[in-house]
């Protein structure tokens, strides 16, 4: 599990659509690849949320 951990799940995710769109983009199916690059701006808002501090518990 690696939900619980600031921004870990978001960085493999980047990272996995990242590769995963690269591949495709030279594969030559554009479609596909610009989904995961769209997948990956809509992870980078979660990304940049989580790495600030940490709330504190009340």
């Amino acid at each position: 599990m690696v939900d619980g951990i600031d921004g870990l799940l978001g960085g493999l995710s980047s990272v996995s659509f990242a590769a995963t769109g690269i591949i495709l983009w030279f594969d030559g199916q554009y479609s596909l690849a610009m989904w995961c690059f769209a997948m990956i701006a809509a992870i980078l808002p979660y990304i940049l949320l989580n790495l600030g501090c940490a709330w504190p518990s009340l």
